[in-house]
């Protein structure tokens, strides 16, 4: 079994289909060496030939399947970036809490307000004839 390593390199954005294409073409081409191959064998007899040649066909599918693999994470990555992409082209909704005219401009002055009008309907300033009884 051929052994594999991991490598990582860098494709432009707008080379990155050709490069996978070009995988695939690899990917493609190994698997029909392999279905030609398999029909060369004809008869699959108990033999030290059909040994050898199944256990070729496996090797090429194992190969086939690593770049199919690496394919795979090819698209996954790009999609990932496509979607971070559009996410950060997204405008963000305004915060009704920022730059809202009349709005208080921290925590500690919408605070101070709250703390004001609670002191204020303790003195029954806010009270009066026409406010409805909400008991």
């Amino acid at each position: 079994m051929s052994q594999r390593v991991n490598i990582q390199y860098s494709v432009k954005i707008d080379d990155l289909e050709e490069e996978v294409q070009r995988l695939a073409g690899k990917a493609f081409s190994i698997l029909g060496d392999c279905v030609n191959n398999s029909t060369h064998m004809g008869e699959t007899k108990l033999s030290v030939d059909s040994h050898r040649d199944i256990d070729q066909l496996r090797l090429d599918l194992s190969d086939v399947d690593a770049i199919l693999a690496d394919i795979n994470m090819i698209i996954s990555s790009f999609l990932s970036y496509k979607s971070q992409e559009m996410m950060q082209s997204v405008p963000r909704p305004p915060n009704p809490l920022e730059g809202a005219e009349g709005a208080p401009t921290d925590l500690s002055e919408l605070q101070e307000k709250i703390s004001n009008f609670k002191a204020s309907l303790a003195n029954g300033e806010y009270g009066g004839e026409n406010d409805a009884d909400i008991r």
